[in-house]
């Protein structure tokens, strides 16, 4: 009789815990996904938000896109979360191959795709210039030309694609994009190359720069982890892939001022 009530308790259990599982998602996926124990989501913090870079509100809490991704993913997967912020995303790649973090949203180029466990992309993002004025830049065919320097944020997508196409101008490699605007701001640099959504804020504080029209590169963003990690991969891109059915991805676009309609994989 024990034996039988120990038994009937048991299966209770475990229908009770597949049960909090959406179906299709092993209920191990929670614990490759974060093997510590507790979700750590790493962030870059910046002056303004985009699809990438969050923000501190007034009571110096991290608000944005990634912010409100990871508070969902953690929800979903009913484990603590725990937020670990770097300079810049070629940072958050290098934290997620040492397994240091164990989710990040950020651009995606062949060379991160190789590292990491990529799931979903979520929002395309232009990368162009912001140039200083009086610098005599008004295209893109301007930048590649003698005695041109630009600046760039160290271990990122932007910087290995300038690194392709770039034959004459002088790049000066920098940590972050205050490091990059500084540089601008000072006429040390003509021009910065950073995504659209970061160089327009940028711009509203060097007075008399431009961003360009054009763009060199479109990247998709996307949620990414360490690699080797499959049942983890699963999940977050069922995870991903609800969020932008549902529409969650768009709201939190919309909700740091970035429209989706046209720009979030989710509704092209």
């Amino acid at each position: 009789m024990a034996h039988s009530i120990r038994w009937l308790a048991f299966v209770s259990i475990a229908l009770l815990l597949g049960c909090a599982a959406p179906a299709g998602e092993p209920m191990s996926a929670p614990r490759d996904l974060a093997p510590t124990g507790r979700l750590r989501v790493g962030v870059v913090v910046a002056k303004a938000p985009t699809a990438t870079l969050v923000t501190l509100d007034s009571r110096r809490e991290l608000e944005g896109v990634p912010v409100d991704l990871g508070k969902a993913l953690a929800a979903r997967a009913g484990l603590p979360l725990e937020f670990k912020t770097a300079r810049n995303t070629g940072e958050l790649a290098d934290q997620l191959e040492a397994s240091e973090i164990d989710v990040a949203f950020l651009p995606i180029d062949e060379k991160r795709r190789a590292r990491l466990g990529v799931g979903p992309e979520y929002f395309v993002l232009e990368s162009t210039y912001l140039v200083r004025p009086g610098a005599g830049i008004g295209s893109l065919a301007d930048i590649d030309r003698p005695g041109m320097r630009v600046a760039a944020i160290r271990n990122t997508a932007t910087l290995r694609a300038l690194r392709r196409m770039l034959k004459e101008a002088k790049i000066a490699v920098v940590a972050t994009a205050d490091d990059a605007a500084s540089l601008v701001r000072t006429g040390k640099a003509d021009a910065m190359a950073m995504g659209r959504p970061s160089l327009d804020s940028i711009a509203a504080n060097i007075q008399g720069s431009t961003v360009l029209k054009e763009s060199f590169q479109r990247t998709g963003t996307a949620i990414a982890i360490p690699k080797g990690r499959p049942l983890a991969l699963q999940y977050v891109t069922r995870f991903m892939e609800d969020a932008k059915a549902s529409g969650e991805v768009d709201r939190a676009l919309e909700r740091v001022g970035i429209r989706s309609s046209g720009s979030s994989p989710s509704r092209q």
